[in-house]
């Protein structure tokens, strides 16, 4: 990996006045370390240490090259980054770094402990929550066969749907519905 493709926003605010060819970067294979899912941690401020970017395209887009496990779910369902390569090329990759249990766990609690929002209507969902969902029913499209070859893993997201259609927002139980029927 170039050097030079840890440097993004976040790192701009350093006050290092180190060259970023001196900065000790972590290897990839640190960064791919698999997860505890009990201790899990979202939200945590980007870093060179938890996500790598490339450089920035002619229209200043910066693609995601690799991350922690944990980034990289938060960035898979964070509302604001909606880049559909994104979830394509995770989804087809993640085994190489979690299990599906690990995925489908690291999701749960996402779904679970999103940040907070602003609105206090009880019908509006958190839009994290939200893409959670998204990500769920995607990988469900695309990848039912990890649901099929480990019932655990259906059975688990069944559950949890029962649990979360409980939810006092009425629109909670119309959205899983969703990812119901594709399993």
């Amino acid at each position: 990996i170039d050097v030079n493709d840890y440097n993004s926003n976040s790192n701009s605010n350093s006050n290092s006045s180190q060259p970023s060819s001196q900065i000790n970067e972590p290897a990839i294979s640190e960064i791919s370390q698999s997860v505890n899912t009990t201790l899990v941690s979202f939200n945590r401020r980007d870093s060179c240490r938890n996500i790598v970017y490339s450089q920035p395209d002619s229209s200043g887009t910066k693609r995601i090259r690799g991350g922690t496990p944990i980034k990289l779910v938060e960035k898979l369902t964070e509302p604001t980054f909606t880049d559909s390569e994104f979830i394509r090329a995770f989804l087809l990759t993640y085994r190489s770094f979690l299990t599906p249990v690990e995925l489908l766990e690291n999701l749960l609690q996402r779904y679970d402990r999103p940040p907070p929002i602003t609105s206090t209507s009880s019908k509006t969902i958190n839009p994290t929550q939200l893409r959670v969902i998204s990500v769920l029913h995607k990988w469900i499209e695309l990848h039912f066969y990890d649901f099929v070859e480990d019932t655990r893993i259906s059975n688990r997201l069944l559950t949890f749907i029962e649990k979360a259609s409980q939810d006092a927002n009425p629109e909670i139980p119309k959205t899983w519905n969703i990812v119901k029927e594709t399993i």
